[in-house]
């Protein structure tokens, strides 16, 4: 079923999305620069008047090494809460700039923004720099986490190849109660 995003009410300008760049030291690909610009984050049409606990909106992949809760070879459905956009008022949660400078908080890598918020409140990461796809944190992060040893790339999975790949892969799924 085809996923309506429902822009966030706040629009933003080339000069807020400009200033965020400038503040993290790091340019925003094209494409999700005009996602931002467009729909300043999103939420998700609930189809067919139903209610948020009986349907998941996501997406299906299977990552390419394990992560702290998906093995190699099971494709998963990763459910999204939302999507972050910028400006967002203080209670408004979902603010990009206050979600990304609490992830650095949490030693993730300056060049990975959190564009989304899973259901259980994971975040899902949108690569700066190439090759721009979107990760999660890998098996080790939250070990290495915990030991204060320095986290790398390499401990992060590519779910999606690309945050176009990611838009396209969107669906609901229905789960009974």
């Amino acid at each position: 079923m085809i996923v309506d995003i429902r822009p966030h009410k706040i629009a933003i300008m080339e000069q807020d999305v400009a200033a965020f760049e400038q503040e993290i030291g790091l340019a925003i690909p094209k494409v999700y620069r005009d996602f931002l610009m467009q729909n300043n984050g999103a939420t998700f049409s609930i189809p067919n008047g139903g209610s948020r606990s009986e349907w998941l909106v996501g997406f299906e992949a299977e990552p390419a090494m394990p992560t702290q809760d998906r093995a190699v070879g099971e494709p998963f459905f990763w459910s999204l809460a939302l999507m972050h956009g910028l400006l967002r008022e203080p209670d408004d949660y979902g603010d990009l700039r206050a979600i990304y400078r609490s992830t650095l908080d949490w030693r993730h890598l300056p060049e990975l923004l959190p564009i989304a918020s899973e259901m259980d409140n994971s975040k899902l990461f949108l690569c700066l720099e190439a090759p721009y796809a979107i990760m999660v944190p890998g098996q080790n992060y939250a070990e290495k986490y915990n030991d204060e040893v320095d986290i790398i790339f390499e401990d992060y999975v590519k779910v999606v190849n690309s945050f176009d790949e990611f838009i396209q892969l969107l669906e609901w799924r229905y789960q009974a109660l």
